[in-house]
């Protein structure tokens, strides 16, 4: 097996009935929110997190949808440049709640970029070892090469594999949440 192989092999893996993926939404977004609140209190006093999100894709947790407007956080989302370049941008939560906002960010909301306290990262499998197969173009690798904050994997359980043939580009995450756990690494 490779790459490629692997990654048709998860897309029809992920090929679930809809009641069940959208209760698999709710319990990463809800592990997830948790996670982050006691993340947050461990912080002390300093300003208020800043998470760096994404749009899902088909197939992509739904990390937002567990959230409420109360959670007093700062929310900003990735941009794919074409170079394949990556930047976060501020946006209301409201924003993201509405699916408005789209894969690509408009002109207005790229004026300013911010550096996000964690980011949340999507693939198509993960190993217990916090290695992650993306999609191939290698825009989040490229970004997590001189990233210093929390790089967190959202994935579902059915996601896990023994091996995602690891190369040197590839980047690994601190943490991965699923619907079932959080696996830490030692950072």
């Amino acid at each position: 097996m490779n790459k490629k192989v692997l990654r048709k092999l998860m897309k029809e893996r992920l090929a679930i009935n809809e009641n069940k993926m959208a209760a698999l939404h709710e319990q990463i977004s809800l592990n997830l929110k948790n996670f982050l609140i006691q993340f947050d209190s461990q912080r002390h006093g300093q300003e208020k997190l800043t998470i760096g999100g994404y749009s899902p894709l088909k197939y992509e947790p739904v990390w937002f949808q567990a959230f409420d407007k109360h959670v007093d956080w700062k929310y900003s989302l990735v941009h794919m440049h074409e170079d394949i370049t990556l930047t976060y941008h501020s946006v209301d939560f409201a924003e993201i709640l509405t699916g408005e906002l789209g894969l690509r960010l408009e002109e207005q909301k790229l004026s300013s970029s911010v550096i996000p306290d964690v980011v949340l990262i999507p693939g198509l499998a993960y190993t217990r070892s916090l290695e992650r197969l993306g999609r191939g173009k290698a825009y989040f690798d490229n970004y997590l090469k001189n990233y210093k904050g929390e790089k967190i994997g959202l994935f579902f359980g059915l996601q896990e594999v023994d091996d995602v043939f690891l190369e040197k580009h590839d980047m690994k995450l601190d943490l991965i949440i699923t619907e079932k756990e959080i696996i830490r690494g030692n950072k």
